[in-house]
């Protein structure tokens, strides 16, 4: 029985949720920078810490290589990016 429960307890952790990234906390900084700049806003809640992507270790995954992309993309389209977009 504990070992049931052991494997229970360890499934249920490795399915838990994982932190924001590095890469989604920049670019979430980033575009409210940019959404201030311009007056447009941006629904970018689920790249966000406590959002959607962090669900699983899957999902931040592919949320991870968006946000790294987007902000790449950003840094390349955009000559007056503010501060916050910065590498």
């Amino acid at each position: 029985m504990r070992f049931v429960l052991g494997a229970a307890l360890a499934l249920l952790t490795a399915c838990g949720a994982v932190e924001q990234s590095p890469e989604c906390a920049a670019w979430t900084r980033c575009i409210q920078a940019r959404d201030a700049q311009t007056g447009v806003p941006t629904d970018n809640a689920r790249f966000e810490a406590g959002g959607a992507c962090w669900g699983g270790a899957e999902g931040a995954e592919l949320c991870t290589t968006a946000c790294a992309s987007g902000l790449d993309w950003m840094r390349r389209a955009y000559d007056d990016l503010p501060e916050a977009c910065a590498p």
